[in-house]
């Protein structure tokens, strides 16, 4: 009997370690899994407000890490050397003369549409002249196509109607003619052209931006390079130049061989310099004609 009562009281104190022990398992368990610094965010965050919790929460969310700022924020372009390089310096006595630019026998006002109409503009051309006589240009275009397009519609084909009987061929011939300006509207196409090089640019445009306020009119501007020409001319320098500022000759000792090198390099330098260089221009054409 004794020993069952012994039995019967060590079977509850087994059962209070096994519970004691599972007890403390996940608390350890617990303690072990949280870093230091996540309790000190939580005891931060549960001292804040409501509002600077939620924005303290959001910021650490939306924040990404610095290495993936860095690699995000674009990298500004590498500057590229331009292709444009200057022409070299002259020396002194060296004096350039420009020749005019070559171009065409401008067409007469009457010739057909193979011969474009082409004004060249300068700094000193007039305005109000400029653009009568453009507008004279066009109405001859006008009259040369609506005198074309009447002998087409006599000799080809009658002029069509929606009747029912109309015939492919023939309206595919009208939908050509009018893309070249040979229907109603007339015009045909042709246009004409102002070319402007330098300073005459700016004028040129302003003929073209007047045009371009007109109702029966397209403008359409091109810009583009003339290379241009220009003659180089050295002159001699005399001896008499080399004085000083009373106009008295000066006279140094120089040994002979360097009145040599002084000589031989003047003769390097003339032969360097080109009888002609080839000078580049921005030049525009604006081109006019009628809808």
């Amino acid at each position: 009997m004794a020993s069952e009562e012994s039995r019967g009281d060590q079977g509850p104190t087994r059962k209070r370690k096994r519970n004691e022990s599972q007890e403390s398992e996940p608390t350890a368990a617990a303690e072990n899994s949280h870093p230091e610094h996540e309790t000190t965010s939580r005891e931060a965050l549960q001292s804040l407000p409501k509002k600077q919790k939620r924005s303290a929460e959001d910021e650490s969310q939306s924040s990404p890490p610095a290495l993936l700022q860095e690699a995000d924020t674009p990298k500004p372009p590498t500057p590229r050397p331009s292709k444009k390089q200057k022409l070299p310096k002259l020396p002194k006595n060296a004096t350039i003369t420009k020749r005019p630019l070559h171009r065409p026998a401008i067409p007469h006002p009457y010739t057909s549409s193979f011969s474009p109409k082409t004004l060249y503009i300068k700094t000193s051309t007039p305005f109000i002249p400029t653009i009568k006589r453009i507008r004279s240009l066009l109405l001859k275009i006008s009259d040369r196509s609506h005198q074309s397009a009447q002998a087409l519609a006599k000799n080809n084909r009658r002029e069509l109607k929606a009747d029912g009987r109309l015939d492919a061929k023939d309206v595919e011939r009208e939908i050509a003619d009018r893309k070249q300006g040979l229907g109603r509207g007339g015009g045909g196409g042709e246009k004409v052209y102002l070319k402007a090089t330098g300073r005459a640019i700016s004028r040129a445009l302003e003929i073209g931006v007047f045009f371009q306020g007109e109702v029966d009119c397209n403008v359409k501007v091109k810009l583009g390079s003339v290379r241009a020409i220009d003659d180089i001319e050295v002159r001699d320098v005399p001896e008499e130049e080399a004085e000083d500022g009373d106009g008295e000759a000066m006279d140094v000792d120089v040994p002979d061989d360097e009145q040599r090198e002084v000589v031989e390099g003047r003769r390097g330098v003339m032969e360097i310099i080109p009888e002609t260089r080839i000078r580049t221009l921005s030049s525009v054409t604006v081109a006019v004609g009628l809808k």
